[in-house]
Order: C-alpha cells, then structure tokens, then sequence
C-alpha cells in the first residue's frame, strides 16, 4: 500500500509538472511555509502583487535587476529600472529610473522621469505629484505636498510642502528643507534654498522659523529665550531701513548700535 501511495505521488507531481511553469502554484487555497522562502527571477528581484513588475519581464539584455516590488501594480512600468524598493499598491508605478525607495500606497506614484533617481518617500501619497527629480526625502502622508519637479528637497510632516491645488503645474523647487505637518504650505512656487518649521496650518504664512540658506537669513516669528550666551561678530555698519527696524549690530570698535525709525542710534552701555 505503501509503494502505492508513492506512486500516486510521483505521477502526480511529473504531470503537475509538467503543465505548469512555476516554482510554487497555489489556486484559491491558503498557504502555510515554516522555515525559509526563496523568491528568485533571472534579474535577482522580488516581486508580489497583481501586476506588480510586469516591466520586468526577462529579455535579452534587459538592464533591470535587484528590484522588490510589492504591492498591486508597484513598479508596473519599470522596464528599464535596478535597484528600486516599492511596496505598496501603486507605489513607484510609473518608474523607469534607479535607486529609488517609496514605500505606501501611491508613492511615487508618477515618477517617470529617466533621472530620477536616489529619491525616498515614505507614506501614503508622498510624492505622489513628483514627476521629475533626485535626492529628494519625503516623510508622512502626503509629504511633497504639489511638487512636481523638483531635486534634493527634505520635506518631513503630515501634508508638508508647498501646496497649491489650483495652480499645481507650476510648483517646482529645490534645495528646500520643510519640517512639521503642512509645513511650507505658503511658500510660493518655484521656490528653492528655503527652511520652513511649522506644525500650525493656521500660521503657515508666519512660520516658526523660515529660513534661506542662499542668504544665510533665519527668522523666528515668535519669542526666542537664550538660557546661556549671544555672541555678536563685530561688523561694518549695515544698512538701516523701513526693514530692518530693530535691528542691533556690533562695530569694529565693539560699539552696539540699533536701528530706529531715525537710523542706527548707539546703544550706551556703562562701562
């Protein structure tokens, strides 16, 4: 009986076999693995999910390889892309570029640019609007706000980023640093080299602190409370306009001067 059952097995298996060209075939049934699972393809990927990779069909001379794409269409269209983590259904779809990590449901969703590459989104909808572009970070739901182009921006929050739905093609911008959630929001488009903290979507025109790194500015709106020391580097007088009221600098000859409505007035400190 038992050389029987053998039997039986072996046909089975040559014929399933046989009909079939896959590694593992399960059909409406669950599947159980205790130990190791190796997932292998003639380009050295990882791919699960309806439609996920169907770009990376194995050619000849196919340049795509090491990709993990998981999710329902993740990295659908990536032909001609390596090096690329997508999870997520939709993540990375319209991809055909190198090195890029989007993790959530519609990241990446319409990057499709030949060079863009080294980006990392992660969370739902970041980057989502992103067509063109490198270097660039997103974190948390809908980060990137409406960028469509735009490379080595740091954007990290809750729906951060310049947002404007009405005029969406015309937001680009690079170089930007925006931190807390719909940080950036008031920033107008084509804007780069700008720091942006805020966390209140009632103050976005007021940020907390807004920055421009191409001219060395910070602004803090709101109260600054130093516990230990403020240095000034002597300097030559500034100008002192409608703008700059209230400002205060240090002279070669270490004399302290503020700004008036008048022009610079020197502070008199006892000595």
């Amino acid at each position: 009986m038992k050389q029987l059952i053998i039997f039986f097995l072996l046909i089975t298996y040559f014929e399933a076999t046989s009909q079939y060209d896959y590694g593992l075939e399960v059909d409406q049934h669950d599947a159980k693995i205790e130990g190791k699972l190796n997932l292998y393809n003639e380009n050295n990927s990882v791919i699960i999910g309806n439609d996920a990779g169907i770009g990376e069909i194995p050619i000849v001379n196919n340049p795509t390889s090491e990709n993990v794409y998981i999710g329902f269409s993740a990295g659908i269209e990536g032909i001609q892309a390596s090096g690329n983590t997508f999870v997520g259904s939709n993540a990375g779809k319209s991809n055909v570029s190198n090195h890029n990590t989007f993790i959530g449901k519609n990241s990446g969703l319409n990057v499709s640019g030949q060079d863009s590459w080294d980006n990392t989104f992660v969370g739902r909808l970041s980057g989502s609007f992103l067509s063109a572009g490198q270097g660039n970070t997103y974190l948390g739901t809908f980060a990137g706000g409406s960028i469509l182009s735009g490379s080595f921006n740091t954007i990290l929050g809750y729906d951060s980023g310049p947002n404007n739905v009405g005029n969406i093609n015309t937001l680009t911008g690079s170089y930007n640093v925006f931190i807390g959630s719909h940080a950036g929001e008031g920033i107008a488009p084509q804007e780069d080299f700008k720091l942006v903290i805020e966390s209140d979507p009632n103050q976005q025109g007021y940020p907390l602190i807004y920055g421009e790194f191409d001219q060395n500015s910070l602004t803090i709106n709101g109260s600054l409370h130093i516990s230990e020391l403020l240095q000034l580097t002597p300097q030559s007088q500034p100008t002192c306009d409608a703008t700059s009221i209230g400002t205060i600098y240090l002279d070669p000859s270490e004399n302290l001067f503020l700004c008036k409505s008048n022009g610079w007035k020197e502070i008199s400190i006892e000595p």
